[in-house]
């Protein structure tokens, strides 16, 4: 069945298209020989003329949720995004508008196999004891909502707790942290953000699972309410 969507929305079915096969090679912006009915591109002009952006192709069906989720996600974008695939060198780029380039500091390993199975996709490794990276400050206005996600794979259990990510204006100071306690599983904390010195926290009290891949998320809305995701599923939410 092929279906089409329209700024996140279904706009046209068809049954009975058939299966799928290898399509080799791919262009963008054009057909190749071969495509649309097995006629030339060329002698049937079927080059596009205007702007064209984020191609994404995946080898699985998107169910309509995760479509309308892409379209959204298109309308905000992040005000900063780490990719960590650098190979060399010091600079952790920020392929937002923003450009707020980050530091390796520490000894991070470059070029930890990451949590996609294809060439080029790479993490950073940290080893828990000094290595980071350092962001320029991140100072938006959050009042209307506040969002972090990332890949994580813990290497060695913990006793206490360490932090994913934070950001703070000094300490206990408008901190926004986002770590990992040895009891209470994924925890988003909050100090110095709401009413003058409250702090608030929320937990998921399960522990992430030592040499796995996990999509973690996390969230508070422009009324102060916190969620945590992992892979996708909400498993706390409060304050």
């Amino acid at each position: 069945t092929l279906t089409v969507y329209l700024n996140g929305h279904p706009v046209g079915t068809v049954g009975g298209v058939g299966l799928l096969w290898d399509h080799n090679p791919a262009v963008v912006g054009e057909a190749h020989n071969g495509v649309r009915f097995h006629q030339g591109a060329s002698a049937n002009n079927t080059e596009f003329a205007g702007d064209i952006d984020e191609v994404a192709i995946y080898d699985a069906v998107l169910s309509p949720t995760r479509i309308a989720a892409h379209y959204a996600a298109g309308q905000t974008g992040p005000v900063a995004h780490y990719a960590f695939d650098e190979t060399a060198g010091t600079t952790a780029r920020d392929s937002s508008p923003s450009g707020l380039d980050g530091a390796y500091a520490g000894g991070v390993a470059l070029a930890t196999p990451g949590p996609y199975p294809r060439a080029g996709a790479v993490a950073a490794g940290l080893d828990g004891v000094d290595d980071h990276i350092d962001l320029p400050n991140v100072n938006f206005n959050y009042s209307t909502g506040f969002s972090v996600a990332f890949w994580m794979k813990p290497t060695a259990s913990i006793s206490g707790y360490v932090a994913m990510a934070g950001l703070s204006n000094a300490a206990a100071v408008d901190d926004i942290w986002i770590g990992w306690d040895s009891s209470l599983g994924l925890e988003l904390w909050l100090s110095d953000t709401v009413a003058g010195g409250a702090t608030r926290w929320i937990a998921d009290y399960a522990q992430p699972e030592i040499g796995t891949w996990i999509h973690v998320a996390m969230t508070i809305d422009d009324a102060g309410n916190g969620t945590i995701y992992r892979n996708g599923i909400d498993t706390a939410s409060g304050f």
